[in-house]
């Protein structure tokens, strides 16, 4: 994991854009830009000073200094001095509507110049021909340092915005992605005072969760805890069980490749059957809490501050919360497993997204290469060598306000909290920061001050430290154990009518099959009722659009 520049830091929680899967009917688009009349300086500013027009969403979250806004702030200035593009934002909408104002301004057909899409509203784009092809703009405008950034992932967040073979969008990467695999959280004080060893195969955790629900590990004499931690949303939130599933190489909501190349659902398949099955047992041996099916995250998490649940499929962040409050409460120590296999071969966590959303051009913008001089200039700014001295592009400390989205773009290295794990690593083993670079200072300052018997940096020190939670996700790194999605593109016809109901089927099914009402067994009837139902139609479809690609 060799890059020429180190990452630096990030909130313990990422906030994200939700996106989905999808795919597209491959259209080409009319526009095929005149790369002899771009300026392909990667930071080449424009003589004649430019106007960017675009769009976006805000939030409550959002600070400025007094007398900034979107449209008028320290990277929209740094944006126009360094560059020499003046930024218009046709329209700024809150989060909660800014899918609806987007749909209306593709139907319109008239869209400027710069919009922040979803796959699926980026193959609608892509069907009326409306985005600019940035195949050669791209490779030769993008800087060295973005072009790592997008080859990180191995290219699969670029490969996810071609059509017939066509860069038609700048996907938006970010750690998130990389960070999406389920990590085993376990309590280990209760580990020691019941005298076991943490998991290396599935049939070691079904152990660890039995004694932990008959052992009385918070040694209160009372039958009040539970070996999983799991809610009614199954997959959302706290008490999610894709974990665990993937643990029987079962992989709920995305597709995944057979012996036969062919895409097929994981939700669907027999390995779903046996994870099913196990957490069947497990319920009815009193390990998961028999309310469950009406409890959603939150519910669950106060469970786990009220100390009566051991073990939880979570993320990185986890220690920032709910793990936290466990630890608060009563001195709770958890520590990260990697998932583990309920036979011979390795557990494979599954990675949903391999892009956040999309940044669309127009095929009428009059200087498609903007975009990608922006995300040049974000990448130098944000995560380039000498990106300290540019530091409050990203957080203002002194006035204590996240800058690093200010922008029209942001982009983010895939591998930087993982290379910042290593960086802080070696920090802490020879207590010396001294490499280190700034923004992965305050971290290590954290977890020295853990060290020293600070506990209030428990949580910082859980998450990033050489043990942390980084160090499971930098194991599937090395590993390649990421199970990628492989559908990519945008909603097929009957995924837009039949899903969310063949959902919802499903998730019925499986609750009841845990909590005994319907029979392990009543999973194949089920399959056929999916096929029957739109699930047939939906396969063949998705691999339509596979088939597309090649």
């Amino acid at each position: 994991m060799k890059s020429k520049w180190k990452k630096y830091a990030l909130p313990f929680v990422v906030s994200s854009s939700l996106l989905l899967t999808a795919c597209n009917s491959a259209s080409s688009t009319d526009a095929k830009p005149d790369l002899s009349k771009i300026d392909t300086d990667p930071l080449g500013k424009y003589e004649t000073p430019i106007t960017l027009t675009t769009a976006r969403s805000t939030n409550s979250s959002f600070k400025f200094v007094e007398g900034d806004d979107h449209k008028n702030n320290m990277w929209t200035r740094y944006i126009e001095e360094k560059l020499g593009i003046k930024t218009d934002y046709k329209w700024i909408v809150d989060d909660s509507q800014y899918q609806e104002k987007l749909s209306v301004t593709i139907a319109s057909g008239e869209i400027p110049d710069l919009l922040y899409v979803d796959q699926s509203q980026l193959s609608r784009l892509v069907k009326s021909k409306m985005t600019a092809d940035m195949t050669e703009i791209f490779d030769k405008v993008a800087s060295d340092q973005l072009k790592e950034i997008y080859n990180q992932d191995g290219g699969k967040a670029l490969d996810s915005a071609k059509f017939d073979g066509k860069l038609l969008a700048i996907p938006r990467v970010s750690a998130a992605l990389t960070d999406q695999g389920y990590i085993v959280w376990i309590r280990e004080d209760w580990l020691k005072k019941l005298n076991l060893e943490g998991p290396k195969t599935m049939d070691d955790l079904m152990k660890i969760s039995k004694a932990f629900t008959e052992n009385d590990p918070d040694g209160d004499g009372k039958d009040d805890t539970y070996g999983l931690a799991i809610s009614k949303d199954l997959w959302d939130g706290y008490g999610g069980a894709t974990g665990f599933f993937n643990g029987y190489h079962a992989y709920p909501n995305i597709w995944t490749k057979n012996d036969k190349g062919k895409l097929e659902y994981g939700s669907v398949q027999p390995e779903i059957k046996d994870a099913l099955s196990a957490l069947n047992k497990m319920y009815k041996e009193g390990q998961i809490d028999p309310e469950f099916g009406v409890k959603d995250g939150s519910k669950v998490s106060e469970d786990l501050a009220a100390g009566k649940i051991g073990i939880q499929y979570g993320k990185t962040w986890n220690p920032a919360f709910p793990l936290n409050t466990s630890h608060e409460a009563d001195g709770a120590m958890w520590k990260p497993y990697p998932i583990v296999s309920a036979d011979s071969d390795p557990a494979r966590p599954q990675q949903s997204n391999v892009a956040f959303g999309y940044y669309a051009v127009s095929k009428h913008a009059k200087n498609p290469e903007a975009l990608i001089k922006l995300l040049n200039l974000y990448a130098e700014t944000v995560w380039g060598p000498n990106s300290e001295k540019t530091k409050d592009f990203r957080y203002d400390k002194k006035n204590q306000i996240s800058t690093f989205d200010y922008g029209p773009v942001t982009v983010e290295p895939p591998l930087w909290t993982i290379e910042n794990h290593l960086d802080l690593k070696d920090a802490i083993v020879q207590k010396d920061p001294s490499n280190l670079k700034w923004i992965s200072k305050d971290s290590y300052e954290a977890q020295m001050k853990y060290l020293e018997g600070d506990d209030s940096q428990w949580a910082e020190y859980m998450i990033n430290s050489p043990e942390g939670a980084y160090s499971v996700i930098n194991k599937y790194i090395e590993e390649d154990l990421y199970l990628v999605n492989e559908f990519t593109g945008a909603p097929t016809k009957t995924m837009g009518k039949k899903l969310t109901t063949l959902e919802n089927m499903w998730k019925e099914m499986a609750l009841n099959v845990i909590m005994g009402k319907q029979s392990p067994e009543d999973f194949d009837k089920f399959v056929k009722d999916w096929e029957k139902l739109g699930g047939s139609d939906m396969t063949k479809e998705v691999n339509e659009w596979k088939d597309q690609q090649k």
